[in-house]
């Protein structure tokens, strides 16, 4: 790593510490490993349902903005609970189907995801 003196002479660390998507791929298989050790299926099942529901919508539509990657996915995480939920309980209100409730909700976040990042990539804001 190397050091960069600023005006007021504070050190930075240079950018260039990402981690290799290798280190993640393999963390990321032993968590879901341990997952299985300890709940079982139902673990496996719970914890990629919360990455498909709660995760990936949000993730998509926070990617749209100038955040870096580990604000994207720290905020996504955390405002996919909040706005999947709010969501699909006032939508419940209306069709009273919690399922397809559910659906419409999560097929509406990810196009408005998509749409945000394709709207993002040609303006270049």
């Amino acid at each position: 790593m190397e050091l960069k003196s600023t005006r007021m002479n504070k050190v930075s660390i240079a950018k260039d510490t990402r981690v290799d998507t290798k280190v993640v791929i393999i963390c990321a298989l032993a968590v879901l490993i341990l997952i299985f050790y300890l709940f079982g299926f139902t673990g496996i099942k719970t914890i990629l349902g919360m990455i498909l529901l709660f995760f990936i919508p949000s993730y998509l539509i926070l990617s749209s903005f100038k955040l870096e990657k580990d604000e994207t996915i720290f905020f996504s995480f955390f405002t996919g609970f909040g706005l999947y939920a709010l969501v699909v309980y006032y939508f419940n209100k209306i069709i009273p189907s919690l399922r397809l409730s559910m659906f419409i909700v999560w097929v509406t976040l990810v196009v408005i995801g998509i749409a945000l990042r394709r709207w993002r990539l040609k303006t270049k804001f």
